[in-house]
């Protein structure tokens, strides 16, 4: 088998490909819940927080060249070598998270729900619940056993 034939095996194979898939679309997932948490969800903890940028939010651990200690922007002072603590952005991240957790966490609830099986009757329960189809063939049953006694 030449290596090309395998690879092609490999490649085509269905989980393989749903893999990818699964791969494109969180790529995609993952840029929209970041779009909403840095769109939506940070003006309004930036309002809260009292500043518009939220993801500029930091602390200077470190002054940088030139003793400067007032940046404008996390970008700004690591520009200067100044040491930050950039919490805004760890706030944005964390936000990112618990959306992402929050939307999967939903997502295997209800395919859970959809895909749920109904559970086989316990061999130690009472009278085992019968389908319309089962009731009637047991009459047909019971109808023929019937004739035949006669």
């Amino acid at each position: 088998m030449s290596v090309l034939k395998e690879f092609r095996d490999f490649i085509l194979k269905g989980n393989m490909f749903d893999i990818a898939i699964g791969v494109i679309i969180a790529g995609a997932f993952a840029a929209v819940v970041s779009s909403l948490t840095k769109n939506l969800i940070n003006p309004i903890i930036g309002l809260v927080a009292g500043k518009v940028s939220f993801e500029n939010l930091f602390l200077v651990l470190k002054a940088g060249d030139g003793g400067a200690t007032d940046f404008a922007s996390v970008a700004d002072a690591t520009a200067k070598h100044a040491t930050v603590l950039a919490y805004g952005q760890f706030i944005t991240d964390l936000a990112n998270f618990v959306i992402l957790g929050a939307v999967v966490f939903a997502m295997v609830k209800i395919y859970k729900k959809v895909a749920e099986k109904p559970k086989p009757p316990d061999e130690g329960s009472a009278t085992p619940v019968l389908t319309t189809d089962q009731v009637l063939l047991g009459e047909i049953r019971d109808l023929l056993k019937g004739k035949e006694a006669s």
